[in-house]
């Protein structure tokens, strides 16, 4: 890893960390700082209770290209399993305005971190319907969504319990985070 990602993926964190958004944080893989994991939770309805953790792997390229990411916590709109296509994820890497693809706009790098979490993964939760298309997306009706967000911490401590105490060592490093 290149000096200057270090410093890049460092600054990213801090951002996450700084801006203390309610909706979610991210940790690091202790042992890969290309490994991020982020917990998203206090979502409205139909996921009100739930705690659902995804996996992003940042490229050695980023910013100039998005990280790709994967749920590790059934949530509704999205398969556990494999990458998952958003509208500013890696399948739309090129998808700007400068290639000439109006209405979509794809990966900016001016996105980061935190605006890739929000408009990639809470925003997809949030928003896609039944008409969306995408890899790996779905839609399972609110009550189903609604199930899964109760059973969605039982679920990781059993299959996700690595990323779980990561997270806990997370909130006892920054016990101010708003997302806790």
């Amino acid at each position: 890893m290149t000096r200057s990602l270090f410093q890049r993926l460092t600054a990213q964190f801090k951002k996450v960390i700084k801006d203390n958004n309610e909706y979610y944080t991210c940790c690091m893989d202790t042992d890969d700082i290309h490994i991020w994991y982020v917990l998203i939770k206090n979502l409205p309805d139909p996921y009100t209770n739930g705690e659902y953790i995804f996996k992003l792997i940042i490229p050695d390229d980023f910013p100039d290209n998005p990280p790709s990411f994967s749920t590790l916590t059934p949530n509704g709109a999205m398969e556990l399993g494999g990458k998952i296509c958003v509208s500013v994820g890696e399948f739309h890497r090129n998808d700007h305005h400068r290639s000439g693809n109006k209405g979509n706009y794809g990966w900016i790098p001016s996105l980061g971190i935190s605006g890739f979490v929000l408009q990639g993964i809470v925003n997809a939760m949030l928003s896609f319907s039944t008409k969306d298309q995408g890899v790996r997306l779905i839609n399972l009706n609110d009550e189903q969504k609604k199930e899964l967000g109760k059973a969605s911490k039982e679920y990781n401590n059993k299959h996700n319990k690595y990323i779980v105490e990561l997270f806990s060592v997370h909130k006892e490093c920054f016990p101010d985070l708003k997302c806790f």
